[in-house]
């Protein structure tokens, strides 16, 4: 693979095994965004419509706001199955989301042509990077090069599909700057979730295994 190393940023997190009142309002929102739902909790919000209102709010003071350009080109991620119709993609309604407020224009220069299993089905069995990259295309691209190609996921936990995609990407874009935005990071271990805004960067890093590994700064 081409690139070895990926920047990414995050607004959210959650634990999965957490159970502080905090944690729990955590998964409720996840969950809320992966389903596609208006959140059930007092004063109910579409989640990407949230998560692009808190970007677009807060973006001089969020540590990651040179992650958004007015020439940004935002590109979903591919969902884990070959999309159907009417069926459900989050990142892109996450990317749309983000367009309507100005934060870049939105391509879905990928696609998923072969499903695999999803990431967070088993810790151990999740798809490697490189099996990311041979199950997805990209579609024909756009006359120019974009200078800023930013991922769009909902969530990330090591990132294997962000650097999947970001390989992709730069076999068609080799002068673009690549980085990629998850509107939620997974934290593992419920003692380090501390709360669910918690606006993050970091890189997602290939191992010598095939492997990924995310790290948050």
């Amino acid at each position: 693979m081409k690139i070895s190393q990926v920047k990414f940023c995050s607004l959210l997190s959650y634990s999965p095994r957490g159970i502080s009142p905090e944690a729990e309002q955590a998964k409720t929102y996840t969950y809320a965004l992966k389903d596609g739902r208006s959140t059930s909790l007092k004063n109910p919000r579409f989640m990407p419509d949230y998560i692009a209102d808190k970007l677009y709010g807060r973006i001089a003071v969020h540590p990651f706001n040179s992650f958004f350009k007015p020439n940004t080109v935002l590109v979903p991620i591919p969902g884990h199955a070959v999309l159907q119709k009417d069926s459900l993609w989050v990142p892109h309604q996450i990317a749309s989301a983000i367009e309507r407020k100005g934060l870049g224009k939105i391509s879905p220069y990928l696609y998923r042509y072969q499903t695999i299993q999803q990431s967070y089905r088993s810790q151990h069995q999740r798809p490697t990077a490189q099996e990311q990259y041979n199950s997805i295309a990209t579609r024909d691209k756009d006359l120019f090069e974009p200078e800023e190609i930013l991922l769009i996921d909902d969530v990330i936990t090591q990132g294997a599909t962000i650097l999947g995609c970001a390989n992709l990407l730069r076999d068609i874009f080799p002068k673009s700057n690549i980085q990629a935005f998850a509107a939620v990071r997974v934290i593992s271990d419920a003692i380090n979730f501390e709360k669910f805004y918690k606006p993050c960067e970091g890189t997602v890093n290939l191992l010598a295994n095939g492997g990924t590994r995310r790290l948050d700064n």
